[in-house]
């Protein structure tokens, strides 16, 4: 009777980490958030950059996530964080505007059994009630 509860922990664990094919994200430009932060823009033409600290980027360690948005400081900033093709469960990090268009707030990402390192970083800029997002994708050092 006992091996089933274990039976079933198992199975819940790595279907935890199983691609499926929902899960598939559109094609974004790997960052190499390792050497910098990343740069991209928004539909308007606003200029979005995103970093991360400390490097190299870690899984299962304290991190700083910064967002700047060019020209905008009223605006409500987050970070939702997601591996492309495997469900990690939900892991956003809300920031707070630290003045001049910074951003900034502190979280982690996970370490999936697979040994997947590739994560996709939505980060959403809301003002006046309009969400607007951008995507960058990184990998965490080994």
């Amino acid at each position: 009777m006992q091996r089933i509860p274990l039976l079933f922990i198992l199975i819940a664990t790595l279907v935890a980490c199983e691609k499926t094919a929902e899960q598939e994200a559109p094609q974004i430009p790997l960052c190499d958030i390792h050497s910098g932060l990343c740069e991209g823009r928004l539909d308007d033409g606003t200029v979005v950059r995103f970093d991360i600290t400390p490097k190299p980027v870690k899984a299962l360690e304290a991190l700083q996530f910064s967002v700047y948005v060019d020209g905008v400081s009223d605006a409500k900033v987050s970070v939702d964080l997601a591996m492309p093709a495997m469900y990690m469960g939900e892991n956003k990090v809300a920031l707070v505007p630290t003045g001049d268009g910074n951003y900034s707030g502190k979280g982690s990402v996970v370490k999936c059994t697979s040994g997947d390192r590739l994560w996709d970083a939505a980060v959403t800029i809301e003002r006046a009630g309009k969400p607007s997002t951008i995507h960058f994708r990184f990998e965490t050092a080994p």
